[in-house]
Parts: structure tokens; C-alpha cells; sequence
């Protein structure tokens, strides 16, 4: 119980230490926030548990594709890039101040300065003021998830079809195909789509889904075990983010 108390004590001393720096050196502060959270610990073992499933999974597959659909700074893709060699990998991130931050983070990696959607075109994002262990990780599409004082300002940036630019990919000649979603409550509106287009189609476009459910963007009437069967019936391999 004490040790308990000295550690919770010691992350709240270190949080109140670095606040200042979340207005002049934001990134700095992100960075900061994720060693005193041991965030990098719980990263580093998700990843292997992924990456070990990965492997297995796509050992018959000539040319594997990870997409990383939340790309932010790029330290998580980083850490994928590291323990999955033989992928190529693709990252969307809505954050512009973000894409040369996540491309110097990997250099061999393809990143977008775009939202994944479910059709082509501009999409308003909304941005929040709060930072955490990633760079305004809360940022979205979702209207009316980031609200009162935590609100920073809405931006338009170009969207992408997922559907169709997964299915583009599959017709590349892409044969194993890893979609990272965090994608703060958009990730509904997607499996929607991808699942309507599925039952059109027939195409089974990923193998394999790393993903964080948000519940609070549930839509009305539906619940989770709704969009495990869709994902279940698509054949898609579900791995919780978080």
C-alpha cells in the first residue's frame, strides 16, 4: 500500500513539474508524459503481442501492407516498422504539424496528411487543447466529441475512401493487409461502410484489425457486440488497441 502511494505520489509530483511545458514545448511534454505514465512499457508489449500474431499470420503473404490509420508523432508506427521488417507500411494523420515529425520518425514509411473516411472529399476535424501521451491524441472527426473549454479549433483536411483505397491496395498486389484504427469514435461510421461494401462486393480487404473502440460514439441502437459480428462475419482478425 505504501510503495503504491510513493509511486502514485511521485507520477503526480513529475505531472505538476512538466505542465508548464504543454504550452511551450508541447511535444516535449508528450514525451515526458509517456515516461512518467511507463506508457512505453505497456506500448512495447502490445506491439510484440501484435507483431507475434502478425507474423504467423501473414508468413504465407509476398507483400504484406500495415496501414496506420492515427499516426500522430509516429512513435507507435516506429516501434510496428522495428518488429515487422517485411511489411510496408502506410500512415493518416489529421494533424498537419504532425507529418514531417511522424516521417523523420519513419523515414521508410508512406505518411498522409489525410482522414480516413467513408468517401473521398474535405472533412472538418476538431481539435482539442488537452495532451496526453500523444500530441492532442483526442483530435477527430466526430463533431461534437471535443466540446467546452477543451475545444481548440476546427480545420478542414482532404479525405480519403478507406474502402476504395483498401481495395486499390489489394488490386496492387497487396496479399496481407493490417489496419491500425484509433480514430477517436470514427471508427463506426467506417465498419459501417466497410461492411456494407463487403456485403456488395464480396472483398475481403483486412486480415487483421488493431483497434480502439470508442463507446462513448457508439451510434444510437447499436452496441458492441453489433460491430464484433460485423467484423466477425468479414473474417477480420481483432486485436483491441487498448
Amino acid at each position: 500500500m505504501a510503495k503504491a502511494f510513493l509511486m502514485y505520489s511521485k507520477k503526480n509530483i513529475v505531472r505538476l513539474a512538466i505542465r508548464p511545458l504543454k504550452n511551450i514545448a508541447p511535444l516535449w511534454f508528450t514525451r515526458l508524459t509517456r515516461l512518467n505514465l511507463r506508457y512505453e512499457r505497456q506500448l512495447a508489449f502490445l506491439v510484440e503481442k501484435n507483431a507475434a500474431h502478425l507474423k504467423q499470420q501473414s508468413a504465407d503473404a509476398k507483400r504484406p501492407l500495415f496501414v496506420d490509420c492515427g499516426v500522430n508523432e509516429g512513435f507507435v508506427m516506429n516501434r510496428y516498422t522495428k518488429a515487422l521488417p517485411r511489411f510496408s507500411f502506410i500512415g493518416f494523420e489529421i494533424q498537419e504539424e504532425l507529418i514531417d515529425r511522424a516521417t523523420i520518425a519513419n523515414p521508410d514509411a508512406e505518411i498522409r496528411h489525410q482522414a480516413v473516411a467513408t468517401a473521398d472529399g474535405p472533412v472538418d476535424i476538431y481539435l482539442p487543447r488537452a495532451m496526453g501521451t500523444n500530441f492532442r491524441g483526442g483530435s477527430t472527426t466526430e463533431k461534437g466529441k471535443v466540446t467546452g473549454k477543451n475545444f481548440l479549433e476546427q480545420r478542414s483536411v482532404d479525405g480519403i475512401d478507406l474502402w476504395r483505397f483498401l481495395s486499390d491496395k489489394r488490386h496492387s498486389g497487396y496479399d496481407f493487409v493490417a489496419v491500425k484504427l484509433d480514430v477517436e469514435g470514427t471508427e463506426y461510421r467506417l465498419i459501417d461502410a466497410l461492411y456494407a461494401r463487403w456485403r456488395d462486393s464480396g472483398e475481403e480487404l483486412v486480415d487483421y484489425l488493431l483497434i480502439e473502440f470508442h463507446e462513448d460514439q457508439l451510434p444510437e441502437g447499436r452496441d458492441a457486440h453489433h460491430y464484433d459480428r460485423m467484423l466477425s462475419e468479414m473474417k477480420v482478425h481483432v486485436s483491441r488497441w487498448l
